[in-house]
């Protein structure tokens, strides 16, 4: 039978860690009230001693290197796994991709958004941007080749009313020049 008390304190500590390595930056502070509200969340009521020896804990064992920041009143986590910028370019790598469908860029996207904080989340849930901007470029290039397609069945047509409306002198019909379909 599992000791309750050690596994409560493994859990807490996952969840610390996830908040940590989601939230927390060079650039990027977060507040002590702000990972005891999470824990809160996630069901871990903690103090502020227990804080402390979490981190102590993170440091030692999973190598996560925080630095309280006086001034701002936070803790920073200098080595996370991804920036912000990371975690949109695969996101936007992902999207754009493609060799995988749609299903499997989403089924991707959601995987990587779970390594996300909620500031980075808001980011990523914009993806469809990418998509957006690939509808319009195809689009446009339907547009592009309709009208090319119908100069082109313009011309023919009246090709053909020339062969066979001009009589003997073709000199007296003078075509009219082929519109260019520049992509």
């Amino acid at each position: 039978m599992p000791n309750i008390g050690k596994v409560k304190i493994g859990i807490r500590l996952l969840h610390l860690k996830h908040f940590l390595e989601a939230n927390a930056g060079p650039k990027r502070i977060v507040t002590r009230s702000a990972i005891e509200e999470y824990l809160l969340e996630k069901g871990c009521w903690v103090k502020k001693k227990t804080i402390y020896s979490d981190f102590a804990i993170l440091e030692s064992e999973f190598g996560l290197q925080l630095e309280y920041d006086p001034r701002k009143k936070g803790y920073r986590l200098l080595n996370p796994p991804f920036e912000p910028y990371e975690l949109r370019l695969m996101v936007d790598g992902v999207q754009s991709s493609k060799f995988i469908t749609r299903e499997k860029a989403r089924e991707i996207t959601d995987k990587i958004k779970k390594l996300a904080g909620q500031e980075t989340l808001k980011s990523l849930n914009d993806v469809h941007l990418v998509n957006i901007f690939l509808e319009i470029t195809c689009q446009h290039i339907q547009v592009v080749l309709c009208a090319c397609q119908r100069t082109m069945t313009e011309y023919l047509l009246e090709r053909d009313h020339r062969a066979t409306h001009c009589g003997p002198f073709l000199s007296e019909c003078v075509p009219k020049p082929m519109d260019t379909c520049l992509l």
